[in-house]
C-alpha cells in the first residue's frame, strides 16, 4: 500500500501532488500506481483514490457501509475483512452483505495537484 506523503487540507479539499501516483524504481524507471491511500489527522478512515487516467480519478472513504469496518484496498476494488463485502473503485457494491454504496468525494485536478473535495 502506498499512502500519500504530504496531503494538505485547504478550503475543504485535500490536496495531493499528482506525482504521488508515480513509483520510481531503483533503476530510475517510472511506473504509475493505480491507486493511493490518503490519511489526514482526525479522519477516522483513509480515502482510496483511484486513477482511471491522467484526468479522471475517484475518491472513496474506506469505511464499509455494512458495519463500518475499515476496508482493504486492491487494484480496482475494496474488500471488507468483516463479512466479505466488495466494492468497485467508485464505491458501488459488487458483493454483499453490504447494500449501500460507500461514501464518495468529488475529485478535481490541475496540472500539478489532485483535489478531494470533502466539504
Amino acid at each position: 500500500m502506498y499512502y500519500a506523503q504530504q496531503p494538505v487540507l485547504q478550503n475543504k479539499a485535500i490536496q495531493i501532488a499528482r506525482k504521488e501516483f508515480e513509483a520510481v524504481s531503483k533503476k530510475g524507471e517510472v511506473t504509475i500506481r493505480p491507486f493511493i491511500l490518503v490519511e489526514m489527522k482526525g479522519q477516522s478512515h483513509p480515502i482510496y483514490v483511484y486513477r482511471f487516467n491522467d484526468t479522471e480519478y475517484s475518491a472513496v472513504l474506506m469505511k464499509c457501509s455494512h458495519q463500518g469496518n475499515e476496508l482493504n484496498a486492491h487494484d480496482g476494488y475494496l474488500t471488507c475483512p468483516g463479512h466479505g463485502s466488495e466494492f468497485d473503485n467508485r464505491g458501488k457494491v459488487t458483493e454483499g452483505p453490504a447494500e449501500k454504496p460507500l461514501t464518495t468525494f468529488r475529485v478535481s485536478s490541475d496540472p500539478q495537484h489532485i483535489y478531494i473535495h470533502i466539504g
